[in-house]
């Protein structure tokens, strides 16, 4: 056998393929575990990218498909050289339970379970997963919000201001983005607001209403990569988090408490 005629082995790396290549794939992979489950299929849907109409042209494929059944939560991800797909497969209880979560992360999450692109549901099993995504009250997100700046940013302004006492500079760039992260979690939960993708979380947040002072700047100079010097870093970080102080009392957020009373609550 010539060198010419051996077959080429495929490679693990993705390539270029267009938006209507990429949905048709997707519709192949949708048709596949239909068959898969037979009568326990009820729905299926593409998330992500390009569910949005939004995918690059090395975007990979996200799904989730509902089948009956209780407790079934089973990711199946997978290359197949070129490309690379995950579906995600639940039971109906399991996709309304994760549906209906409620943490720090929900603006960034919960994008699946209300963007998305149905392929099949004829009983509309999509459409409350995303009622139920959207379903909190106003008492559930104010906890929250306070619970994230106590619990997540005042950890990171912690361990910024240690950085910067002990000289440990190359942690900063990190802080910074956590900072901005979860400052963004903060706006989504305070407007409520479902990002519509994680590569667009700091975009939409820029445009909601009554950021804290110093959000906007922080998160500029992350989208920007120009992380330093240490002190013009460290500056963002603790300014963003003067103005998240600020923003707290403006808007009925405690931010101290006393050990006793939290002890005599539960």
């Amino acid at each position: 056998m010539t060198s010419s005629s051996r077959s080429t082995p495929l490679r693990a790396s993705p390539l270029a393929f267009t938006h209507e290549e990429r949905l048709a794939r997707a519709r192949q992979i949708a048709d596949r575990f239909a068959r898969h489950f037979g009568t326990r299929h009820r729905a299926t849907a593409i998330y992500g990218s390009l569910a949005r109409d939004q995918d690059g042209p090395y975007s990979d494929i996200e799904m989730f498909v509902i089948v009956e059944g209780e407790g079934i939560d089973r990711p199946y991800e997978w290359s197949a050289g070129p490309w690379k797909a995950e579906v995600d497969v639940y039971s109906a209880d399991e996709f309304f339970r994760q549906a209906a979560a409620l943490d720090e992360f929900w603006p960034v999450t919960h994008g699946a379970f209300v963007h998305w692109l149905p392929l099949y549901d004829p009983e509309g099993l999509l459409e409350r997963g995303r009622a139920l995504a959207l379903t909190h009250t106003p008492e559930e997100f104010h906890q929250l919000i306070i619970e994230t700046i106590i619990g997540d940013l005042y950890e990171i302004i912690g361990k910024t201001r240690n950085a910067l006492a002990l000289r440990q500079f190359s942690l900063l760039p990190a802080y910074a983005v956590d900072a901005a992260h979860f400052g963004a979690c903060l706006l989504g939960l305070h407007h409520r607001r479902v990002y519509t993708g994680s590569t667009t979380v700091w975009a939409e947040s820029l445009t909601l209403p009554d950021p804290p002072e110093g959000y906007a700047p922080l998160v500029e100079k992350v989208l920007s990569g120009k992380l330093h010097p240490p002190a013009a870093v460290g500056r963002a970080v603790n300014l963003f988090w003067e103005g998240v102080e600020a923003w707290a009392q403006q808007n009925s957020l405690p931010l101290i408490h006393d050990l006793e009373a939290l002890l005599s609550d539960g």
